[in-house]
């Protein structure tokens, strides 16, 4: 496996990992009886989600 198709499927899970935490904080939302620490905890995941996600594109980029 070449170094530019793990980073592709490295790209693919961390976004499909990013639609699973949006569709949790969307559901935290609606109950909002989970409390607002919950919203929290899952915009600090997407943050870093979306912080490696960066990371990956721009090797990708070098490559």
């Amino acid at each position: 496996m070449t170094p530019r198709t793990t980073l592709v499927e490295t790209l693919a899970r961390l976004s499909k990992e990013r639609g699973r935490a949006l569709e949790r904080r969307t559901f935290m939302m609606q109950h909002r009886a989970l409390g607002v620490d919950a919203v929290e905890n899952v915009d600090a995941q997407l943050r870093t989600i979306d912080a490696r996600m960066k990371t990956v594109k721009q090797q990708l980029e070098k490559h």
